[in-house]
């Protein structure tokens, strides 16, 4: 038995690497559950909801990874891609998926399409840094070999030590998580704000660790995730650039303490002025 296999069903084996995605998964089904709220969605349709949003999710992080990092083995085995046992799931694919899925919710429950993507940043990269201890459980993802400290033997793959990237790029998903859980928790921003400083975060993160992974699919000499990274971190800053210069949704919740303090004054100043005119009464 593999020693990424945690236990065998009839014959099926079951990785630690799917349960600790299946751990993920209903950690934010549990969080969406609890503390998702809007009018216009029952607690009846928040079933609904998660499934569209986790299929897209799944089903576009897969035809991803086959189509972009082993292309023609797919194209030559179409029904291997059915195959998710096997492993080989794209986060830029999934991501995708969450922004499709979480689109079709919104226009079927009329609310903006920030107020759920903003809503599951949080458990997201939670679930994500669960993910990657997968990975190395699994011993998938090896970094590159390493004579250094941090080196470790990944028997499976070969008797050199090398960066466990899996870990690191756990550590870097838990640094997010509290990057955004204090955004989350003391700062108003406006929405689409929370859910594009994850993804740049992310994805600034990804880039810098891929120097240290064991390349798969190169392109013009250059790891085609650090590419889709850098598509990404460009994509967040623009979308970044264009939510705060934007007019819309100025009422929502952008700024901080500041602009609460003002809103306070303000509301202040309307009663004493209301009063002083019925007292000239």
């Amino acid at each position: 038995m593999s020693s990424g296999v945690a236990f065998s069903i009839f014959g099926i084996d079951v990785f630690w690497y799917g349960i600790m995605y299946a751990i993920g998964f209903l950690l934010v089904y549990l969080y969406f559950q609890k503390y998702f709220i809007t009018s216009s969605m029952s607690e009846d349709n928040k079933d609904s909801a998660f499934i569209i949003i986790a299929l897209s999710s799944l089903i576009s992080a897969r035809l991803f990874f086959t189509f972009f990092y082993f292309p023609m083995y797919y194209f030559e085995n179409p029904l291997h891609i059915l195959r998710v046992m096997d492993g080989g799931m794209s986060i830029h694919g999934g991501l995708i998926g969450f922004f499709i899925g979480s689109y079709i919710v919104s226009k079927r429950y009329n609310f903006s399409i920030y107020k759920i993507t903003d809503f599951f940043m949080l458990p997201a990269i939670l679930a994500m840094a669960f993910g990657r201890l997968g990975n190395f459980i699994n011993q998938e993802l090896p970094g590159i070999p390493t004579d250094s400290m941090f080196g470790v033997v990944f028997s499976e793959v070969d008797d050199l030590k090398r960066f466990p990237y899996q870990l690191f790029a756990g550590f870097t998903s838990l640094i997010t998580f509290h990057i955004v859980l204090y955004l989350y928790m003391f700062k108003k921003l406006r929405e689409g704000i929370l859910t594009y400083i994850t993804i740049f975060l992310y994805s600034i993160f990804r880039f810098l660790l891929d120097f240290m992974r064991e390349p798969t699919t190169l392109f013009l000499n250059f790891p085609l995730g650090q590419w889709f990274s850098l598509l990404v971190i460009g994509i967040s800053v623009i979308m970044i650039y264009k939510i705060l210069t934007s007019e819309d949704n100025v009422k929502g919740s952008f700024n901080s303490k500041n602009n609460q303090n003002n809103i306070k004054r303000t509301n202040k100043n309307n009663i004493k002025n209301n009063n002083k005119k019925r007292d000239r009464k």
